[in-house]
């Protein structure tokens, strides 16, 4: 009864907290609008009415769960509370970084005198929404690393919380690595069709691809450093999580690697065959 009872609790804590976040995100963004009309009315509308729901129920779910977590060790110990809060970094993180992704597409694509329209993140949006966004989902993130940080310190039971964190950097690396890969093919391809390129198609596909890796890249490199600073430790190197990451990761490539070596030949033999539009045909297909 405990068990499901703690995931009660924090399972409405999250939805709660996650409604409040786009509340006032919502609300902040109706009121630096130009115009609260039409739309933008029903975008204060909803905002206001997700703060004023969602307030009262994370609040007393919330300073429930706290006062159990002070008062019983293994409250605070539990594996349902390690999972809220590691959740919850996620989940307001990942906004920032997609946020901060938009910002910098549309910034790019007027650089190159391109509609920002045309952006791959948040091609409608503007610098004020992205800016609140961030804002308001990193304080969120600030508090329950605070919140993290406190249990760390005082925990008498840390195995589940290592797990945890091991997890919270693997999917934090997938993330980034992902990011990384799809804006590198995205500028290999640019780069091989740079002739075919030449305009607003071209612009706008070299702005998406550096968005990617702008932002990508330096992530990738500091969660695989944060990952493998700590191999030393032989429980973090004989990581069953570790293993299968690492399994997985090489299949994909193997696989990666496997079919599109198969479309070269293809291509190959055909443009031996006197094919004379193979090239282009080939990239068409990473396109």
């Amino acid at each position: 009864m405990k068990t499901i009872r703690r995931i009660y609790f924090y399972l409405v804590a999250f939805i709660s907290a996650i409604a409040l976040v786009w509340g006032i995100t919502n609300l902040l963004r109706s009121i630096t609008s130009q115009q609260i009309t039409g739309d933008q009315s029903t975008v204060l509308s909803t905002g206001l009415a997700q703060i004023f729901v969602s307030i009262p129920i994370f609040l007393l779910h919330w300073l429930i769960i706290q006062r159990d977590a002070r008062q019983s060790d293994e409250e605070k110990n539990s594996l349902v509370r390690g999972i809220y809060l590691y959740g919850i970094l996620l989940t307001s993180l990942i906004p920032v970084v997609q946020n901060l992704m938009a910002l910098m597409n549309r910034l790019l694509l007027q650089g190159a005198r391109l509609n920002p329209e045309r952006a791959i993140f948040g091609g409608y949006q503007t610098l004020s929404d992205n800016l609140i966004a961030m804002g308001v989902n990193f304080i969120l993130a600030v508090y329950f690393y605070k919140i993290l940080q406190a249990d760390w310190a005082s925990s008498t039971d840390t195995d589940s919380l290592v797990d945890l964190k091991r997890l919270y950097r693997y999917i934090w690396m997938l993330y980034s690595l992902g990011l990384t890969i799809i804006g590198t093919q995205k500028l290999v391809v640019y780069i091989l069709t740079w002739q075919q390129s030449i305009g607003s198609s071209g612009k706008e596909q070299f702005s998406n691809a550096l968005t990617l890796l702008i932002v990508g890249a330096p992530l990738w490199v500091y969660w695989w450093h944060l990952i493998q600073s700590v191999i030393s430790v032989e429980a973090e190197r004989r990581s069953t999580l570790r293993t299968i990451i690492l399994y997985i990761l090489s299949l994909v490539a193997a696989l990666t690697f496997s079919i599109n070596a198969g479309w070269i030949i293809y291509w190959l033999l055909r443009a031996a065959l006197g094919d004379v539009h193979t090239f282009l045909a080939l990239l068409a297909h990473w396109l």
